[in-house]
């Protein structure tokens, strides 16, 4: 008699798949550490090897493995396949290709290649022995698109050790996540309560001079409030859809269901606070879709709670007074410069974009506005990604977007406890 095989052996049958997701990592690492250890200056030279690296891991990790069940419901390999094109899209605005390939760089790109290419062939009549390479690359700023594409392949790495871990280890993933963040939270709070860390982070090490203080572990308040509020779900998550927990356990998500919201009222930043309504907005349409209505009510209480909370306090109730007439701010007409002159990069850069992390090397260029001497980002993702990604770039995020969304949605419909 032939036994089937257990479904919980299955993880340990595929060894392939295994070894190819350990080898990714190792070649992910050594993209990583061939430019962390050379000079900056060394990087051009370096760069060919490291987007070999990082081509030659997505390769791997686009193998499907062979164990996997094709039809499977909710598998989130559904977002694979956009997730690598993003990948190599990425991984192509580096590769170097003869100057001058046509209207997908733009016309001002266009013009630059010919200019730098009329310097070099005067510069080898001067010099013959020098020689003229006559190789650019898409995006404009090299290290920058670099840097993207390593935290690109970290995210599909993450995804895909996730995708193939226990439900334990995924448990055990999450509650350190929370463990972390509620650290993270009253680590902040103290800081700007109780012990001003001033500038240093976790009151020890030395921060980068920015315009916000640092808070906690990072160096502005603005980016602490922006990570405690997309965590801030989290917790509310946990106690609704992880099945029966014990008193204590439920005591103990008590603090960071309270903390997490109440860190970013009281941080007095205004975006994360209008991010924070966002979450609280897909907390509540998460677990309509899975079938937690009565929670609805209680999630509401909580962040009613937190509001009232904060709002108790007249600096965050000042600083929220300051969203009814939020276009005389100078937050608010700086970061809407930066916009205009992102889009007028786009319209350089129309297909391709002037390339990932490119904005800060653009911007001096497209500049109009005296708002600010020196941007390295636009302080919004979503026009951002229209300069530095194109159509191009825009197009495969929101196939991406669109098939985590559909991976999601079958796999709480065909187990809402997941």
């Amino acid at each position: 008699m032939n036994e089937e095989p257990s479904p919980m052996s299955s993880p340990h049958k595929n060894t392939p798949g295994a070894a190819r997701r350990v080898t990714a990592w190792v070649l992910a690492a050594l993209a990583y550490l061939l430019v962390l250890g050379l000079d900056p200056d060394a990087f051009p030279r370096v760069l060919p090897a490291g987007v070999g690296l990082l081509a030659l891991a997505a390769l791997l990790l686009s193998i499907p493995d062979a164990s996997a069940p094709t039809t499977q419901t909710g598998d989130p390999s559904i977002s694979r396949l956009p997730a690598l094109c993003l990948l190599v899209f990425i991984l192509i605005q580096m590769i170097p290709l003869p100057a001058g390939i046509g209207t997908i760089t733009g016309a001002v790109r266009t013009s630059q290649d010919v200019a730098a290419d009329s310097a070099l062939d005067l510069f080898a009549r001067i010099d013959p022995a020098a020689g003229t390479a006559r190789l650019v690359t898409l995006t404009r700023n090299a290290s920058g698109t670099y840097r993207i594409a390593l935290l690109a392949m970290l995210v599909l790495l993450t995804a895909g050790v996730a995708r193939h871990a226990r439900q334990e280890a995924r448990t055990r993933a999450r509650d350190l996540i929370l463990l972390v963040g509620t650290m993270t939270a009253l680590a902040g709070l103290a800081g700007q309560l109780v012990i001003p860390q001033g500038n240093t982070l976790w009151w020890v090490l030395p921060a980068p001079l920015t315009f916000k203080p640092p808070s906690a572990g990072f160096p502005s308040r603005n980016h602490y409030a922006a990570f405690m509020a997309l965590l801030s779900g989290l917790p509310v998550l946990t106690v609704f859809l992880s099945g029966k927990r014990s008193p204590p356990a439920l005591l103990a998500l008590a603090v960071p269901v309270v903390v997490f919201p109440a860190s970013v009222l009281l941080s007095l930043s205004r975006g994360a606070s209008l991010t924070l309504a966002v979450a609280a907005a897909l907390t509540g349409i998460i677990l309509a879709t899975s079938g937690r209505r009565r929670a609805l009510p209680v999630i509401a209480a909580i962040f009613a709670m937190a509001l009232l909370l904060a709002l108790a306090v007249r600096p965050v109730r000042a600083r929220m007074a300051t969203l009814i007439r939020i276009d005389r701010t100078h937050s608010f007409m700086t970061r809407m410069s930066a916009c205009k002159d992102a889009v007028r990069i786009w319209s350089e850069y129309p297909i391709a974009g002037g390339g990932p992390n490119a904005f800060r090397v653009l911007y001096p260029q497209f500049r109009r506005s005296i708002a600010s001497a020196h941007m390295t980002h636009v302080e919004n993702e979503f026009v951002q990604l229209l300069a530095e990604g194109g159509l191009v770039g825009v197009g495969l995020l929101a196939w991406l977007a669109v098939s985590v969304l559909r991976s999601v949605r079958s796999r709480s419909q065909s187990d809402p406890d997941a």
